[in-house]
């Protein structure tokens, strides 16, 4: 039976069971397409990614219900030198020469607001280090929040470290006298009187300007206002970037670069809409949280308490619902690199399918891993990639082929092919990737 997971332009994994039979005896194949790919990333308790895991040591559940694992395969780390790749196993044989069987979509976003231009020399110096360790066939990309310059997911390595070269911070200094904190100002905009009353006495203090407190609650308010009105144009390029994406089942990730979004009711629409166009590309979303410049609204934050809680929470909402992580311990360099470990984490997990499961709809997935001490990562929700009358010509043209014997040469495909042998020693499974 041939079982095909979705990917980049057709078909993406096929798993094909293969009864081992005498010399004389030919196989049987049925062609179905019945198997569909979770991205899962897996760590172990000190965050390091978990490198061993098979078919039989995952549990899914889909829409609340049991599913067959019928494969796992491991989107293989960043930094794997070709001389330190560990050897073939003895337990499956490859037509691939490559260093991984997997595409990924990498597109690196940076959040300019908040951030003055060395700051975003650095981001672009670590973009430039990940690049050296990344895979040649790995599209990599960059683009700025709201604006600026982009270069969409590409193997031209060249042309991406070019624009990581250009990136520029957006920090505008604060035209207010008074040191009002994005906590305060949207605390002002609430009328916490509480609140209203300890910043005033804080600003006013010494000042014999009667009318101090009416200039800091317009100040307060001005500035809730303006950086509501910056989060919502953050928010919607964002959602413009991930709606360019390729809705394929390949590994998409997108790392967004910030300071850190307000966490308040204006804005909650926009941050529950991120999470459900990453769930329609199969992308996770990482944010690196990056230390803001000095002199701006988004600076005035503390490292702990309400305002980081309030910068911070909407980040962990959009990045856990989309199967990915906020990461803001050590330097921005440890930032990155954590980010580039956890890429080696991921596997492409392949489950038993039913026809309603492919009707492009979202549904709810739940992956745990069998054993003590591991941290599975996925999104939610699965949704089938739409596909063009062209690609499904093309997958109906593959199927038929694969059910008989002899050469085709009428189908503009390339296709690698893995012989997996799967836990009854009888049976092997054939992975095959099209592209």
């Amino acid at each position: 039976m041939i079982r095909m997971l979705w990917t980049s332009f057709v078909a993406a994994l096929a798993a094909i069971p293969i009864v081992l039979a005498a010399q004389d005896e030919r196989p049987a194949f049925r062609s179905s397409i019945d198997v569909i790919p979770i991205p899962v990333r897996v760590l172990d308790e000190a965050g390091r990614p978990v490198e061993d895991l098979a078919a039989r040591d995952f549990i899914v559940r889909f829409d609340g219900a049991d599913r067959t694992v019928v494969s796992a395969a491991r989107v293989s780390a960043l930094d794997a030198p070709e001389a330190k790749r560990p050897a073939p196993s003895r337990s499956y044989s490859t037509n691939d020469q490559a260093s991984s069987p997997v595409t990924r979509t990498i597109l690196f976003v940076f959040d300019a607001s908040g951030l003055n231009t060395s700051t975003a020399r650095a981001v672009g110096s670590e973009i430039e280090r990940f690049l050296d360790k990344a895979d040649a066939g790995d599209l990599i990309g960059i683009t700025t929040l709201p604006v600026g310059v982009a270069v969409a997911p590409t193997t031209d390595r060249e042309l991406v470290r070019a624009t990581a070269r250009k990136l520029a911070g957006a920090a505008e200094p604060s035209s207010s006298r008074f040191q009002i904190t994005p906590g305060e100002a949207i605390g002002f905009e609430r009328e916490d009187r509480g609140l209203m009353e300890d910043v005033v006495s804080r600003e006013c203090f010494g000042f014999s300007d009667p009318a101090c407190a009416q200039l800091v609650e317009r100040d307060a308010k001005l500035m809730a206002r303006t950086l509501r009105e910056s989060v919502r144009r953050r928010l919607r390029t964002l959602v413009a970037v991930i709606e360019a994406l390729p809705p394929t089942a390949e590994p998409k990730h997108i790392v967004l670069a910030t300071a850190g979004m307000p966490h308040e009711p204006g804005l909650q629409s926009y941050y529950r809409d991120v999470p459900e166009r990453l769930a329609a590309r199969a992308a996770t979303l990482s944010i690196l949280r990056i230390e803001s410049s000095a002199g701006t609204a988004e600076s005035r934050l503390m490292t702990t308490g309400p305002d980081w809680r309030l910068m911070a929470e909407a980040l962990v909402l959009m990045a856990s619902a989309s199967g990915g992580d906020l990461i803001e311990a050590g330097t921005a360099s440890t930032r990155f690199e954590r980010f580039r470990q956890e890429l080696g984490a991921y596997y492409l997990v392949g489950i038993s399918a039913s026809p309603q499961d492919l009707d492009g709809k979202p549904h709810r997935v739940v992956v745990a891993v069998r054993g003590a001490g591991m941290v599975v990562q996925h999104s939610p929700t699965f949704a089938r990639p739409r596909t063009s009358p062209r690609q499904e010509q093309l997958e109906q043209l593959l199927a038929a082929s694969m059910e008989r014997t002899g050469t085709t040469r009428a189908i503009p495909l390339g296709v690698q092919t893995t012989i997996v042998r799967g836990q009854d020693p009888k049976r092997l499974e054939a992975i095959v990737i099209v592209r």
